[in-house]
C-alpha cells in the first residue's frame, strides 16, 4: 500500500491482494519506523460505516471503508473510491496499477494490470 499526502488530501493505492483483503473484512496496514515511534497508516473495513471516513491519532492515520463498498469495489473494474470528510479532508483510495515502464526498486508483482498496456 502506498500513501500520498498533499495538503488536505490523503491518497492510498492498494495492490490486488490488499483490495481482496478489504473485501474479506481484513484491515490493511503499513508501518514506518522513525526510531522514536512507529507511524501506522491503515484502511479498515467496517460493516457499520456509512461512508469513507478518516481518523487520526498520534502516529496513526486510519481510513474507514464500509464493508459492502469494499466487497463491491473488489468485484468491479472501478479504479477507486473517493469522499470528503466533514472536516474537509479529501480521501482517495485507488487500485495500484503496474508502471508502464519498469523502474528499479519498484515491485509491481501484485499491482493491477495497467489499462494503458492491455
Amino acid at each position: 500500500m502506498k500513501l500520498r499526502i498533499r495538503g488536505n488530501t490523503l491518497r492510498y493505492r492498494l495492490t490486488q491482494g490488499e483490495v481482496a483483503a478489504l473485501a474479506e473484512g481484513r484491515a490493511v496496514a503499513e508501518e514506518v519506523n522513525f526510531g522514536n515511534g512507529l507511524f501506522t497508516y491503515e484502511i479498515l473495513p467496517e460493516d457499520g460505516a456509512s461512508g469513507l471516513d478518516a481518523r487520526a491519532s498520534a502516529w496513526r492515520i486510519s481510513v474507514v471503508v464500509p464493508g459492502a463498498t469494499a466487497r463491491q469495489w473488489n468485484a468491479s473494474d472501478d479504479v477507486g473510491l473517493s469522499a470528503e470528510t466533514s472536516s474537509g479532508i479529501k480521501l482517495l483510495v485507488e487500485k495500484d496499477f503496474a508502471c508502464l515502464k519498469p523502474r528499479a526498486g519498484e515491485d509491481d508483482a501484485d499491482a493491477f494490470p495497467n489499462p494503458g498496456t492491455c
